[in-house]
């Protein structure tokens, strides 16, 4: 959900190490953390779009025949959209809270960030005696952002149009070949 620029240093990775890059142990390993649909699309996509040499057995091997199309679409879209198709996930799902409490606890640490954190995101809250002003900055900040991802996902669905990010999202969860 980065954008471009993962891909672009995924595809100079392979280039620059092409030799020793160990194909198989990638496979072996996307296969153990059961991703080898995240891994397969993320090189798919950085050879469709960059040209990175990623073997196509390699990808067979991740991709068991092959990606579809719509699901590529959607992807591309993501990346070079910068829109992540996580943006596209319930909010929940994305912290991985599994109880009331836990979401509640993840819920307020996501909102009221370190001290560090917040000096990583609000560069100009780092020393700044007014540092409660940004935490409103960014309460404000997630209310604007989740209210437009609600109403955009409420838009679609009255409208009845297929949400090709929420396609992706069923794709990469479902059933991975072992």
């Amino acid at each position: 959900s980065g954008g471009l620029r993962p891909l672009c240093d995924i595809a100079e990775t392979i280039r620059r190490f092409r030799e020793e890059i160990d194909w198989v142990q990638v496979a072996r390993r996307a296969r153990e953390w059961r991703a080898t649909r995240h891994v397969g699309l993320t090189l798919h996509l950085a050879g469709s779009l960059l040209g990175a040499g990623v073997p196509e057995d390699i990808l067979e091997q991740l991709i068991p025949g092959g990606l579809a199309r719509p699901v590529f679409e959607a992807a591309k879209q993501s990346v070079l959209t910068q829109t992540g198709f996580d943006r596209w996930l319930p909010f929940f799902d994305k912290i991985h809270a599994t109880s009331l409490g836990d979401t509640a606890r993840l819920s307020w640490r996501r909102v009221f960030l370190s001290r560090e954190e917040m000096a990583a995101t609000y560069p100009a809250s780092r020393n700044s005696r007014f540092l409660y002003f940004f935490y409103a900055r960014r309460v404000g900040h997630l209310v604007r952002s989740y209210t437009t991802h609600t109403l955009r996902r409420a838009r679609l669905m009255l409208s009845r149009e297929r949400d090709p990010h929420a396609d992706l999202v069923r794709w990469l969860n479902s059933e991975r070949p072992r």
